[in-house]
C-alpha cells in the first residue's frame, strides 16, 4: 500500500508541476506581449538617443577642428603685440612730424605777421 501512496504523491507532484507550468505558459503570452512592447519602446528611445549622441559627437568634432589651440592663441598674441608696437612707432613719428609742422607753420605765421605789420 505504501507503494501506491508513494506513486500517488509522485503523481500529485508531477501534476502540480505540470499545472503550474501550463498556467505560467498561458499567462506568459500576455507578459511577453507587454515585455515586447516595453522592449520596443526602449529600443525606439535608445535609437533616438543614439541619433542625438551622434549629432553631439559631430558637433564636438567640428568644434575641435575649428577651435584655436594654445599655440594659435600665443601666435595671435605675438602678432598683435608686434602690430601694437608698429602702430606706436608710427604714431610717435606722426606726432614728431605734427610738432615740426606746427613749429614751421608758426614761423611762417610770424613772418607774415611781421611783414604785414611792416616791421
Amino acid at each position: 500500500m505504501s507503494s501506491y501512496f508513494e506513486w500517488a504523491v509522485i503523481a500529485f507532484i508531477v501534476v502540480s508541476i505540470l499545472y503550474w507550468i501550463w498556467r505560467g505558459g498561458s499567462s506568459n503570452p500576455v507578459g511577453t506581449g507587454k515585455l515586447q512592447h516595453d522592449v520596443s519602446n526602449v529600443r525606439a528611445q535608445v535609437g533616438a538617443l543614439a541619433g542625438r549622441v551622434i549629432h553631439v559627437e559631430e558637433a564636438v568634432a567640428q568644434l575641435e577642428r575649428e577651435a584655436a589651440t594654445t599655440k594659435d592663441i600665443k601666435e595671435l598674441e605675438r602678432l598683435v603685440d608686434e602690430r601694437i608696437a608698429t602702430m606706436r612707432a608710427e604714431m610717435q613719428g606722426h606726432h614728431e612730424l605734427s610738432k615740426s609742422t606746427s613749429r614751421n607753420v608758426q614761423r611762417i605765421y610770424d613772418i607774415m605777421l611781421d611783414k604785414g605789420l611792416g616791421k
